[in-house]
This record gives structure tokens, C-alpha cells and sequence, in this order.
């Protein structure tokens, strides 16, 4: 990949972390609760599967 579209990558996935954030930021503590659009998983495990993956 050109440096040039790796940099836009990078620059892609930061603003999406930094939307995603400001998102998670705004919730009350209720909507951790709340079903997600995965079955049977509620915000918070979504929020929590996806930390994990970032950890690795």
C-alpha cells in the first residue's frame, strides 16, 4: 500500500475512534443496557468485545 493511501487509512480509523468516543461519551448509564444490533448482546458487550480487539 502507498504511503500516501496508508496515511489515509490511519487518519480514517482515528476519526472513526474519535466519533465512536464521543458517541460512547454521551450515553447514560441505562443505555449500557440496552439491546445492541447483535442478538443477544446488550451496548455494554459490544463496547467491551470491541475494547478486547483493540487490546490484541
Amino acid at each position: 500500500m502507498a504511503s500516501n493511501q496508508t496515511d489515509l487509512l490511519i487518519q480514517t480509523v482515528m476519526n472513526e475512534a474519535t466519533r465512536l468516543g464521543d458517541f460512547l461519551a454521551g450515553l447514560d448509564e441505562s443505555a449500557w443496557s440496552r439491546d445492541s444490533a447483535c442478538e443477544s448482546w446488550v451496548i455494554g458487550d459490544v463496547v467491551t468485545r470491541l475494547a478486547g480487539g483493540a487490546a490484541t
